[in-house]
């Protein structure tokens, strides 16, 4: 006679052949159906329809009900769960990427709302502006000014054929020194006007590179844009401002 164990495995027949952890034959508790289970441990549903079905008769699913509600992106009414907050997918991606640009500037606020506003002057134009972005670097108060003072730059090398000799020289403190005053016909000069206005301010060789002038600060002045032009390269002008 065939002896029977019980664990939580279910009910197997001990026999020196059968091992005791062999299933016998078991009931689904879904369809009620006879079956063999091929793995021990599957041993309440025949199969995996009826292991779904049987979920989710146990599990059953709970229907929010439907409540009058408004969008919170484009303020449509509509009729949805308490939870949901727009009407559409499309509402809903934009609230989720408002969201997150959100969350972004609270964690990572920019550096130009954090520091404080500092009082500057131009180095090419002379104009004052403020800034808190970059305050130890930023020397100009636009891009504009920034490239005008590179090409500048690269042309007074040029000129010069020393790019060792020369030297950076800053166009606002030559206009600080010379008084914002034409060093030409000695009329003072408006700051706010820009090249290529003829009265603008322009940065002027006192002995022009070409004679073999330097390009430094004791050789550079202030002058008007045009009469900067009428010199061009004579000296005869200069020399009488110079002795």
């Amino acid at each position: 006679m065939r002896a029977f164990t019980t664990n939580k495995y279910g009910t197997f027949a001990v026999s020196p052949i059968a091992s005791p952890r062999s299933p016998l034959m078991q009931t689904c508790q879904y369809c009620g159906k006879q079956f063999k289970p091929k793995v021990k441990d599957r041993i309440k549903f025949c199969s995996r329809e009826c292991g779904w079905a049987g979920y989710k008769r146990a599990h059953p699913k709970v229907v929010e009900p439907k409540v009058p509600n408004r969008c919170e992106v484009c303020c449509v009414e509509f009729n949805g769960r308490v939870t949901k907050k727009t009407c559409s997918d499309e509402c809903k991606k934009t609230r989720e990427r408002k969201c997150a640009a959100d969350s972004f500037r609270k964690q990572f606020r920019s550096v130009r709302e954090t520091n404080p506003f500092v009082e500057r002057i131009c180095a090419h134009c002379g104009s004052e502006f403020r800034t808190n972005f970059l305050v130890k670097h930023r020397l100009y108060c636009s891009k504009q000014c920034m490239n005008r003072a590179a090409k500048q730059q690269r042309r007074n090398w040029k000129r010069a054929g020393r790019p060792t000799d020369a030297i950076f020289i800053y166009r606002s403190r030559i206009f600080d020194r010379d008084g914002w005053r034409c060093r030409i016909c000695m009329k003072k000069v408006n700051k706010k006007l820009k090249a290529p206005h003829p009265m603008s301010a322009s940065l002027d060789h006192i002995v022009p590179l070409s004679k073999g002038g330097k390009h430094e600060p004791l050789n550079v002045q202030l002058a008007h844009f045009m009469c900067n032009s009428i010199k061009s390269a004579n000296l005869g002008v200069q020399l009488r401002l110079v002795g």
